[in-house]
């Protein structure tokens, strides 16, 4: 019969579990076989991978012309430097902080870490799980297995050899406590104490990127700044425009300096009533001129006025600035502009308006309908048994097109039909008779001189 006692126990695991096993082959005995399973040696301590931090290395490399360069390894691990870092006694550099690419660190969900030989390895978790549920629940069978193939019993069982209990037990703990090895990436241990243990992971991808600030000593680098020198040239005369329009201010920029240059050019200030405008950047070579046009409005829209404004250019590197200023005169506010057409309805009929004298004008009263044809320019649509047809000028002949998009091939909708005006044959014609006339006249008037010219010619006499 088989019965259960404490018999060895071994840390981690409860006393419920069986640990032994009795053989009694017959009911009255003098002596029973007890076996049980003891711990013969460890292989180290279990451990999670926990508090999870980003590490960035950065190399830097400061080299000035005819100096030794000054190379050195920046992390934000624990080196002690905080956030500025010295290179040397003339650069300084400032870590700012981690953008992130957006991908993180790999997550151990399926790793454990085993502390032995005074370091620690990487596990994986699934082995572990295979070998304590082997612990927990396979165990005490096998020694009953082992009970049955060594002693004889009243009752039948599968006997198992001792020693391959043993293959079996110790196969399970070496596979438990393989490293684990990574094909995307490197694991190094940096810290293998039992109780501050680290490791490193080297990523392919960078998924934080750091920001750093370079401060250089000027004098190390023996930097030479050229800048260029401004010059400023307002118009000589006033600006005009109307009120509600943009006003148009044309100078003229030069750099006098001996070397290149960046420029803004800007408005900086107005009379009252003018608003400033956009500002104007550009580079100039020594001695270069270019024209810039900037714009400012009225913000009195009705009245009659002039005023001035301050243009200014400043020089990007060293600030220097020069002004001008530009007078303005600034007509009243115009109704249209001038000579423009369009549709339009007066209450009665539809007309075409035209502006003349800065004035909305009827220039034409239509006796159907206004429309608009390719050229942007508004007709009048004369009623006929057809329908309407566009009003030409008289230099003009109507058309008719049928227009059939996709939608019309595929028999979805109707064809359209397009109506216009279009420049007459005639007109055409006539300006092509005329391009010849005068190309025949260019061409044949130097040989209508040179036959007057022979006629003039005195004849030879002959006497006898």
């Amino acid at each position: 019969m088989a019965s259960e006692m404490s018999c060895v126990r071994i840390k981690g695991y409860t006393d419920s579990i069986p640990k032994f096993y009795i053989i009694d082959p017959g009911i009255l005995k003098d002596k029973i076989n007890v076996y049980c399973y003891k711990q013969k040696s460890t292989y180290g301590k279990l451990g999670t991978i926990r508090n999870l931090k980003y590490v960035t290395d950065t190399s830097w490399r400061i080299e000035a012309e005819g100096k030794s360069p000054i190379t050195k390894t920046i992390s934000n691990d624990a080196t002690g430097e905080g956030r500025t870092t010295d290179l040397g006694s003339n650069v300084k550099i400032q870590w700012e902080g981690q953008l992130s690419s957006g991908d993180t660190c790999p997550i151990a969900t399926e790793e454990l870490m085993l502390h032995t030989g005074n370091t620690w390895r990487v596990i994986g978790r699934h082995n572990y799980i295979n070998y304590e549920d082997y612990m927990l629940s396979k165990l005490a069978d096998n020694l009953e297995n082992v009970a049955c193939y060594e002693k004889t019993t009243s009752y039948t069982c599968t006997g198992v050899p001792r020693d391959k209990m043993e293959q079996n037990i110790n196969y399970k703990a070496a596979s438990a406590v393989t490293e684990k090895s990574f094909a995307d990436f490197n694991v190094n241990i940096v810290a293998s104490s039992i109780t501050t243990g680290a490791l490193k992971i080297q990523l392919d991808n960078l998924i934080r990127f750091p920001v750093f600030r370079l401060f250089v000593d000027s004098d190390y680098l023996e930097l030479l700044i050229t800048y260029g020198i401004p010059e400023l040239t307002c118009p000589s005369t006033d600006v005009k425009f109307n009120a509600g329009e943009a006003g148009r201010i044309t100078v003229q920029a030069k750099n006098i300096g001996d070397a290149v240059g960046g420029f803004n050019i800007r408005v900086k200030s107005c009379t009252a009533g003018i608003e400033p405008g956009d500002t104007k950047g550009l580079t100039l070579q020594p001695d270069e001129i270019q024209d810039v046009t900037l714009r400012v409005t009225s913000t009195v829209p009705d009245d009659i006025m002039s005023g001035s404004c301050v243009i200014e250019m400043k020089e990007s590197w060293n600030q220097t600035a020069v002004t001008c200023d530009a007078d303005l005169e600034i007509g009243g506010l115009v109704d249209c502009t001038e000579g423009n057409k369009w549709c339009d309805y007066d209450g009665t009929d539809s007309v075409i308006m035209e502006c003349k004298d800065g004035k909305e004008v009827v220039s034409k009263r239509c006796e159907l309908s206004c429309n608009y044809y390719k050229d942007a320019n508004p007709c009048c649509l004369t009623f006929n048994g057809n329908g309407g047809e566009p009003d030409c000028e008289w230099y003009q002949s109507s058309y008719s097109k049928e227009i059939c998009g996709l939608k019309c091939q595929l028999g979805l909708e109707s064809p359209t039909t397009e109506k216009g005006c279009k420049t007459a044959s005639w007109v055409i014609w006539t300006v092509v008779i005329g391009i010849i006339a005068f190309i025949l006249i260019i061409w044949l008037y130097p040989k209508f001189r040179m036959l007057k010219r022979l006629r003039q010619l005195p004849r030879r006499q002959t006497y006898y």
